[in-house]
């Protein structure tokens, strides 16, 4: 997490917030398996941050724990979405996590350029 938060301090302008996505199962290890993933929100510019959910004004509830199903749900699917990337993510995550802090036009940058989107 150091190091993460280091490399975005270096780049970006500002941390807004810290999310976890809650999965459905923990994932692969011996110690304590994690069951989240940290999603850290950077900022860039001096411009005031974008906001599309507001305090549920817009009809977006949002808290900083997302729970998404993730890709060790048992599924039909499981065997194929794997094969495509070991760390699948869910769409709906990425979307809506897109939705949070940009209108159309914007720029966002995405640091895994996509991979591993179901």
């Amino acid at each position: 997490m150091g190091e993460l938060i280091e490399a975005g301090e270096a780049s970006f302008t500002e941390l807004k917030n810290l999310v976890v996505w809650n999965r459905t199962n923990g994932g692969m290890g011996a110690f304590h398996r994690s069951k989240h993933e940290l999603i850290f929100v950077f900022k860039q510019g001096i411009a005031p941050h974008t906001n599309s959910f507001g305090l549920g004004e817009t009809g977006r509830y949002r808290t900083n724990v997302w729970d998404y199903a993730g890709i060790s749900s048992i599924s039909t699917a499981r065997s194929d979405e794997l094969a495509m990337h070991p760390t699948v993510k869910p769409v709906a995550l990425i979307a809506d996590a897109l939705r949070d802090c940009s209108r159309r036009g914007e720029v966002v940058l995405d640091g895994f350029g996509g991979s591993g989107a179901r």
